[in-house]
């Protein structure tokens, strides 16, 4: 048996650029315990639901078959394993947010509903997790300690540049 087939390094070397980076990432912070749940923005780091990581996941799918025309729904809980009935609800918030669009029937599924230049990753995470906010009752819990009214004006900072951030990021610069 070649063991070199068999190591991590052989792992990441027969996929694509974007699965290599995808995978060191997270087999990374595997090895620190972290959780792989959690996305570095510049220096901000940022912990998102799993609703947020499937519907930036489907709709990165999405928006690279968009040559094909329509996706089906199984085809990326398949892919990806994502839980189907999850998945519908989610693409189901992604169409009332006008991100995608779905046809039933025959040859349906989902596309984009605008081109991915115009779709921010910011609203596909707002789409489903509804508006990024600090909701922090720290300063009232308190009862207004000069030392809460400072850390609620960093994580309200904190926030502010991850919503700038993400705003920035078009759905295009992810699938070329």
């Amino acid at each position: 048996m070649n063991k070199a087939l068999h190591s991590p390094y052989s792992l990441l070397t027969n996929r694509s650029k974007k699965e290599q980076k995808y995978l060191a990432f997270h087999n990374h912070y595997a090895k620190l315990g972290r959780n792989t749940d959690t996305f570095i923005l510049g220096e901000l780091e940022m912990k998102m639901s799993t609703t947020a990581h499937y519907g930036l996941i489907a709709t990165g799918y999405i928006a690279e078959q968009a040559d094909e025309g329509w996706v089906m729904a199984s085809t990326i809980s398949a892919k990806y394993g994502i839980p189907l009935e999850y998945l519908f609800k989610i693409l189901q918030q992604l169409v009332r947010s006008n991100v995608l669009l779905s046809k039933r029937g025959p040859g349906g599924g989902y596309i984009l509903a605008r081109p991915a230049k115009e779709i921010t990753l910011l609203e596909i995470i707002e789409a489903v997790d509804g508006p990024i906010s600090t909701q922090l009752e720290i300063v009232e819990l308190t009862k207004k300690a000069q030392f809460s009214i400072e850390m609620e004006k960093v994580c309200e900072r904190s926030c502010e540049k991850a919503v700038s951030i993400l705003g920035r990021a078009k759905l295009s610069q992810m699938v070329g």
